[in-house]
């Protein structure tokens, strides 16, 4: 009996969870919150310093015919890029890598995702552990894509605004939250 109890109180605390956290307004609160994250480490990765010179150095890099292609064996959204692998991929091969889609786009396959300048030896082997850097998949995440973010706000305040729905403090407290988020970038 007091397993029953103790079963049937957690279910409801569940229950009470999982119910608050469908509202609207709680889904926007939780993809601004996350959005603003993705923005935070975007910022913080884009902001890097470099070092001086390197744009002309990089320009004649570029000109040449990259050693590599790294092309995509599937079709679906990059969800995520594992910049640290592939940074730590290219100073350890004295090579530069060009990401030709960022987080959040449709990518074809057989589509290029990465150009390699520099010595690239075991081309296959490089291919496959070059491709495993990045995450493709059926839709986009927040995790990096803060992009992502503003558009789940922008859906949940159109569709609180429909006609169907018609639910204008929703539709005000979201923007509320877009209006916190813009105001980050």
């Amino acid at each position: 009996g007091f397993l029953l109890a103790a079963g049937l109180v957690l279910f409801l605390v569940f229950l009470d969870r999982v119910l608050h956290r469908l509202r609207p307004v709680k889904v926007a609160a939780i993809a601004a919150h996350s959005g603003r994250e993705a923005l935070r480490a975007t910022v913080e990765l884009a902001t890097t310093r470099r070092r001086s010179g390197a744009d002309a150095e990089l320009e004649t890099i570029l000109a040449q015919e990259p050693s590599l292609v790294v092309r995509s064996n599937e079709s679906g959204a990059l969800q995520a890029i594992d910049d640290e692998g592939l940074l730590a991929w290219a100073n350890h091969h004295d090579a530069v890598i060009v990401l030709r889609h960022g987080v959040g786009d449709f990518v074809s396959s057989d589509a290029v995702l990465l150009e390699v300048y520099g010595t690239a030896t075991f081309p296959r082997i490089a291919e496959r552990r070059l491709a495993g850097r990045l995450a493709l998949g059926i839709e986009r995440t927040i995790d990096q894509d803060p992009a992502f973010a503003l558009r789940i706000l922008v859906d949940v305040a159109i569709r609180a605004l429909s006609p169907a729905v018609n639910d204008p403090t929703t539709a005000v407290q979201v923007i509320d939250h877009l209006e916190d988020t813009l105001g980050l970038i």
